[in-house]
């Protein structure tokens, strides 16, 4: 029996052996290792849905595994039709977005292709593939374009920074940005500007209005009734895109979604001419013109002790007949001074002075007031923030009956700085002009008081949790607008965008996924890419636009990362044109051989050696290179699972692989011998057979010409212009920078013999090169 002392020290071993296990780090997954794990195949995407088995195609495994190998730059893949070259491709996809997050961009023939891939083969994994879910939204069937390249926002967007402001169009990489947390986050990454996509006004409670395009995504909360342990309301996060809360906005009469506010940004202190409490107190109720500020006398007593702790050697000066006060920033005798002609000056030093280098004192008399909030002070830290926030509502803020804090003011540009003020801290604030012209600013603080004067403070009420969240009331169609998306590196994939500071989603974490085709040159803009994934090369035109050939184009886009990873796919075409070929050709060229069944010798299945008889298919085996054994195709599974790749140029940082549909597991040999069969004696068949079937390049037949022979027949001229010449030709081709000229002969029977040729260097808008030419011209030839 054992004793409470072991049974107590075995229950502590296992709960150490759990703990050490949940603090382990995560085992480093290759490519196929990732794939097995945590893969699904979709029911519309695939013949056999489920769970993913790199062993149903063992050949598979080198081929993903490559993508891993930080040895491995370049993957090219010269393959046959059905190897599973697109599902290699969605795979290495998945890793991407799940274990080593980057900018991927996946490279159609053309446009359309690409979002036909995007969402019959993207979309479908991301959405039955549970370790992807939230992390590149799952597109809705209603919403069918959700996956389409980038989720993203109008260029005219604000975005608050810690400079001021900048837009979504103006916004570079490496800038910074906030986050919900309002700590400050770097911009990893930028997409293109995009035109034509589907576009929606987002309007909030608050007032704040955002057009984003249909996939854009929202982190919101969403109340729901739960039956269970008793009836109660539920707060669910979601991540959504625009699209997916179309019509969708109201339950009931309430709105269903709501976007919590920011917390206060994150600032360092700021070194500020003014103490920011008494820069508010004078914006809240101070002259325009001079550092004064007009007060009750009860409430002067109070907001006097707070100026002299900021270090202000403030004093109070009765105003006669108005049962007011006056509280001056400073001495009287520090705002003049005595010129040089005896006349008193103004003081250019102390707060009156400080006021005026910011541009804020106006001249006694005009009229026009110039208080505004100065940049600084909206970013300065939290707590001058604070303090500043303070002063304003002491000297001329509010307190309803109701526990809401309000503030007043005819001046639309100081109005202004309060809500910018209001939306750094955090605080959700609310907008309205009355018909006076007067601008009244209401909101609760969900964190601390607003006030320092105490007569205000005691009545401020804590809000209730709308305070802390604005609420999604519409969501409308807003005509196409241009478009991009930001990425940024915050921990919640979060950044703060529109006025009122509004925290968005980006793209899927630490990266993004751009979809586009090699016909397209606009997306193929300079921009940094880390893992490019180019389909069927083969296909792409021979330039993007103008702008060159599209592989070299997407390639150099990853210049700027030493982990890059470049992948090139294709069936091949025509032999001496095909890209592919010429890219494997210049790797490691790595082939699959197979063990026989019978000699155990490994070798490459070649078309060759596929026998069957008296044209029968079904007949179809394959004959060992070595022993000479007939191998039936039941072995074929055996033969792939022992098989290995074989490089013929190792130590190449481009990994190679060529296969044909002898190895596939999804075509039978028979099937492969039926459709030769059909094809033989038809050349465009037959050209099709030997690129989708055999993965070679196809060479077209035609008349050769020997280079000896036709360096036999060269002639010598006993003169420059030979006998049976009896006209000469000239002909001028004329260049930016020369003129080029040939000089042919001609004579019976349309037989030619080239005379001369000759390049004629210069400006052909200036005459010495004319004149050059005319010496040809007019020279005797022998």
């Amino acid at each position: 029996m054992q004793t409470k002392p072991s049974a107590r020290r075995e229950w502590v071993k296992r709960r150490s052996a759990l703990f050490r296990a949940a603090l382990a780090p995560a085992p480093r997954l290759t490519v196929s290792e990732w794939a097995d794990r945590y893969r699904h195949l979709s029911r519309e995407a695939s013949a056999e849905p489920g769970r993913w088995s790199t062993a149903r195609a063992p050949y598979q495994r080198g081929i993903l595994d490559a993508f891993s190998d930080p040895l491995i730059e370049k993957v090219v893949v010269m393959s046959s039709a059905q190897v599973g070259k697109t599902e290699i491709v969605n795979n290495v996809v998945g890793y991407f977005i799940d274990k080593d997050p980057a900018p991927i961009l996946v490279l159609q023939p053309t446009q359309q292709m690409g979002e036909a891939w995007s969402k019959d083969r993207l979309a479908p994994m991301l959405r039955d593939t549970p370790r992807l879910r939230g992390k590149v939204k799952d597109p809705r069937a209603r919403d069918s374009g959700n996956t389409l390249l980038h989720k993203a926002l109008a260029l005219d967007t604000p975005l608050p920074t810690p400079e001021g402001w900048t837009t979504v169009g103006e916004v570079r990489v490496g800038d910074t940005l906030f986050d919900e947390r309002g700590q400050p986050c770097r911009v990893t990454d930028l997409t293109p500007v995009y035109l034509g996509r589907r576009c929606y006004r987002v309007r909030f409670s608050d007032g704040e209005e955002i057009v984003a395009d249909a996939g854009h995504l929202w982190a919101v909360e969403r109340w729901v009734v739960k039956k269970r342990p008793k009836p109660h309301q539920a707060i669910v996060r979601e991540l959504l895109t625009t699209a997916d809360m179309v019509g969708r906005v109201r339950s009931g009469k309430r709105f269903r979604f709501a976007v919590p506010t920011t917390e206060p940004l994150k600032l360092a202190d700021a070194r500020l001419p003014v103490p920011p409490y008494a820069l508010g107190v004078w914006l809240g109720d101070g002259y325009s013109h001079r550092a004064a500020v007009v007060m009750e006398p009860a409430d002067a007593t109070e907001v006097l002790g707070h100026l002299r702790a900021e270090g202000l050697d403030a004093t109070i000066r009765p105003v006669a007949g108005r049962g007011i006060v006056e509280i001056l920033l400073e001495p009287l005798t520090r705002n003049t001074r005595r010129g040089a002609d005896g006349r008193m000056i103004a003081a250019e030093d102390g707060v009156r002075g400080a006021l005026r280098s910011m541009d804020l004192v106006s001249r006694a008399g005009s009229g026009r007031s110039k208080k505004v909030i100065p940049p600084a002070y909206l970013r300065a830290s939290e707590g001058q923030r604070w303090d500043l926030l303070q002063g304003l509502m002491d000297a001329g803020g509010s307190v309803t009956p109701q526990g809401w804090c309000r503030f007043v003011t005819v001046l639309p540009a100081l109005a202004d700085g309060v809500c910018e003020l209001l939306s750094s801290l955090g605080i959700k604030w609310s907008r309205t002009d009355t018909p006076a012209g007067g601008i009244v600013l209401g909101f609760q603080s969900p964190s601390q008081p607003v006030f320092r004067l105490a007569r205000k403070r005691e009545r401020q009420r804590i809000p209730t949790t709308n305070a802390t969240r604005r609420r999604i009331v519409a969501i409308e169609p807003e005509r196409s607008v241009p478009v991009r998306c930001i990425t940024v590196d915050s921990p919640e994939h979060l950044f703060l965008a529109g006025r009122r500071m509004v925290p968005t989603h980006n793209s899927f974490p630490g990266g993004h996924i751009t979809i586009s085709g090699a016909n397209s040159a606009a997306s193929l803009a300079s921009r940094p890419i880390r893992v490019v994934l180019c389909d069927e090369v083969d296909r792409y035109p021979a330039s993007a636009g103008t702008e060159g050939d599209p592989v070299a184009l997407a390639t150099k886009r990853t210049a700027t990362f030493w982990n890059r990873k470049i992948g090139e796919f294709s069936t091949p075409t025509v032999k001496n044109f095909s890209r592919i070929e010429q890219s494997y050709e210049q790797s490691d060229r790595r082939r699959y051989h197979v063990p026989c069944p019978h000699c155990e010798h490994m070798q490459v299945l070649e078309w060759h050696n596929l026998k069957w008889e008296n044209g029968d298919p079904e007949t179809a085996s394959y004959m060992c290179e070595a022993c000479g054994v007939l191998i039936e195709e039941q072995h074929k599974g055996r033969m792939l699972a022992e098989g290995v790749w074989v490089a013929e140029n190792p130590g190449h940082r481009t990994a190679g692989f060529h296969l044909n549909s002898l190895y596939s597991p999804w075509a039978r040999w028979s099937e492969l011998v039926r459709e030769f069969l059909e094809a033989k004696g038809n050349p465009e068949r037959l050209k099709v057979f030997v690129n989708t079937v055999l993965g070679q390049t196809w060479e077209e037949e035609g008349e050769r010409v020997n280079a000896e022979s036709l360096s036999g027949r060269r002639e010598k001229y006993r003169a420059v212009v030979p006998d049976g010449v009896g006209l000469l030709v000239a002909a001028v081709d004329v260049q930016g920078d020369r003129l080029e000229v040939k000089v042919k002969g001609y004579g019976a029977g349309e037989e030619s013999w080239v005379i001369h040729h000759e390049q004629l260097w210069g400006d052909p808008g200036r005459d010495e090169v004319w004149q050059m030419l005319e010496n040809v011209r007019t020279r005797a030839w022998e």
